[in-house]
């Protein structure tokens, strides 16, 4: 007989989803900068740099408009961060919930963007993005991110 070998990580931390998670982040910043004004939904170092290009050239509101998806996605690094502490107390599984939750949030940003300003679809994909990053964080027990990014904004 064949001896199944036992995996000592999680099925969420298998190479194959980190493989399609990594292309689901690429889409979404590619989608994002192309669709939504060359704002980026996960890649906030870019965020920062076009903010800072646009107060130095003097387009004040341009420069704003960089400002939403970076709050979101603090917003989504809090959100994470206390919903997994109050799931994990209530003894909830923390990684199912939070995926139910990022393709619940998919689901719908998917049914209105056509209906929305943009300013909404960018704030509902970085607040998206920021969970894949907060969910998604190992493969195979090792540190990995999802979305090309330094980490700094996360880990502030």
């Amino acid at each position: 007989m064949f001896r199944m070998k036992k995996r000592s990580y999680r099925v969420f931390e298998g190479l194959r989803v980190a493989t399609l998670v990594s292309y689901i982040g690429g889409f979404i910043d590619a989608y994002t900068y192309n669709t939504q004004d060359g704002r980026f939904a996960s890649i906030q170092t870019g965020n920062l740099l076009y903010l800072v290009i646009h107060l130095v050239e003097g387009h004040i509101a341009r420069a704003f408009s960089y400002v939403i998806p970076i709050f979101f996605f603090v917003l989504g690094q809090f959100f994470v961060f206390f919903v997994k502490k109050w799931l994990i107390n209530h003894k909830w599984g923390w990684h199912l919930q939070a995926i139910r939750l990022a393709f619940l949030l998919m689901t719908i940003l998917a049914i209105i963007t056509p209906y929305v300003d943009s300013t909404i679809t960018i704030a509902g994909l970085a607040f998206f993005a920021s969970l894949q990053v907060g969910i998604f964080k190992r493969v195979r027990g090792v540190n990995y991110a999802s979305f090309m990014m330094t980490g700094n904004i996360t880990n502030t």
